[in-house]
């Protein structure tokens, strides 16, 4: 009967050690869950504000104004049929910053952009007074997201890629990044993108994971 009653004792502590083993497990996982859902949370908040910053910025007539100039291409080339990969993907995108300018190795701008004069309206030290998006940061080669660092050349990912910014304006917690993609509402002679606007798509990207964080779809007329 001794052997039988400290058997069971043995049984029942070692069951006992599976079961608050699992329970650590379990109860860990879900803290680690638990800590992921609030900062995917935060995430999405901060990428919300940057979507809501930005589109109310692109709607400055001062600001449209330059970035039209930014964008000149977009407006002025209306048939894509003869257009090599990268002349399309340039017309389907805009940059909302002068470091996104695409050069042919000099000063030259690839797509005829117009710089915005940003004399006396940035201090060095306070980029973040008129600037939103940097298109040129340190590394940004290997900090892009899989989707995109991995791209083959040639591909719409790669081009695409230059049309990605890191949001630089209110200090957040995490890094994003933007892609303003453009879809012109017809394709009829009358139709003029300039006064009868283009459809942009603002998109928010976790530059860490790459994913999706909050987009929006608005009218954007740059003639009034």
């Amino acid at each position: 009967m001794i052997r039988k009653e400290d058997g069971l004792i043995l049984i029942e502590v070692l069951v006992a050690v599976v079961i608050l083993g699992t329970s650590f497990m379990l109860l860990a996982s879900m803290l680690v869950r638990n800590q992921q859902m609030i900062e995917l949370n935060e995430k999405k908040k901060e990428a919300q504000a940057i979507r809501d910053e930005l589109r109310e910025w692109m709607g400055y007539r001062g600001q449209t104004q330059d970035l039209a100039g930014l964008n000149q291409y977009v407006f002025s080339v209306k048939n894509n049929e003869h257009l090599i990969t990268s002349q399309k993907v340039r017309r389907n995108y805009l940059i909302l910053d002068n470091s996104g300018i695409q050069t042919n190795g000099g000063n030259i701008s690839i797509y005829g952009e117009q710089k915005v004069d940003l004399t006396g309206r940035v201090e060095t030290t306070n980029k973040q007074q008129e600037r939103k998006i940097e298109y040129s940061y340190p590394d940004k080669r290997t900090l892009l997201p899989k989707k995109w660092k991995d791209a083959e050349e040639g591909t719409l990912e790669k081009e695409e890629s230059n049309y990605l910014g890191r949001y630089i304006g209110t200090a957040n917690q995490h890094n994003y990044l933007v892609l303003c993609k453009v879809h012109f509402k017809n394709t009829s002679k009358k139709y003029d993108p300039r006064k009868d606007g283009i459809e942009v798509f603002l998109e928010i990207y976790d530059e860490s994971t790459g994913r999706l964080m909050t987009d929006t779809l608005f009218n954007w007329v740059i003639t009034y």
